[in-house]
């Protein structure tokens, strides 16, 4: 009681989160930390699940691959049930890449859908290699100039000239530093969030609002107070002329 209602989250913030999830949470994961992740894997799908319908398609694609990563890394658990649901969800969307992507995943796992012909071999041979494909471990970046070496590189702006230059030129900007004072949370609202009457500092701004309206009703009454006063005079002064 008493708590503001947490702000909803960006689609894109959305997918980031749950894409770590699906990249860390996973039994092949060694990363220092991941024992933590792995623990909600789980239930960060069954949660997503529910709202698969109802999200943006970036997030969708990414509940997809975590339901596809979870599903291979955990045959017959829990959470196959889960993969089938969202398979089946993302294979009847509106959107077509969604639905390449369901359709995809659904052979890559062996599994079959009702309609069409079904080649038995070919799916047993895609099921071993779902592991290699969606579970791999993934290579460090390549560049055309070759490995890409984060010892010795420059403390530019990553994507500025100056960084591909490997010095400071004329313009460049770089990052402020982190402020000892914490700024203003309200710079940090959303459109989204200003609709809904989310803000930060400073109030709701519906007192403003309404300090506004009874400023602007007050000043045209007293407006029209001035007018009418003014017409009663110049019409007392114009009888008393023509008697």
């Amino acid at each position: 009681e008493g708590k503001k209602p947490r702000p909803p989250l960006l689609p894109s913030a959305k997918a980031s989160c749950i894409w770590l999830v699906g990249e860390y949470g996973v039994p092949s994961c060694t990363v220092p930390g991941c024992d933590k992740i792995k623990a909600v894997a789980g239930d960060v799908l069954r949660v997503m699940a529910q709202t698969f319908t109802e999200e943006p398609l970036e997030v969708k694609i990414q509940i997809l691959n975590l339901a596809v990563k979870l599903g291979v890394a955990r045959p017959g658990s829990e959470i196959t049930p889960l993969t089938n649901l969202v398979l089946e969800l993302s294979r009847y969307d509106l959107d077509y890449d969604l639905r390449d992507r369901s359709r995809f995943a659904t052979a890559l796992m062996g599994l079959t859908s009702e309609d069409g012909a079904v080649d038995n071999a070919a799916l047993q041979s895609l099921r071993q290699k779902a592991s290699g494909v969606m579970l791999g471990v993934k290579m460090p970046p390549l560049t055309l100039l070759g490995d890409v070496a984060v010892e010795g590189l420059n403390d530019l702006t990553i994507g500025s000239l100056s960084s591909m230059m490997h010095h400071e030129l004329n313009g460049y900007l770089s990052l402020p530093i982190w402020p000892d004072i914490q700024p203003d949370p309200a710079v940090r609202d959303t459109n989204m969030e200003k609709k809904e009457g989310v803000v930060g500092v400073g109030g709701t701004g519906s007192d403003s609002d309404s300090d506004s309206d009874a400023s602007g009703k007050g000043g045209a009454d007293g407006f029209y107070d001035d007018g009418s006063d003014s017409d009663s005079d110049s019409g007392s002064d114009s009888d008393s002329d023509s008697d």
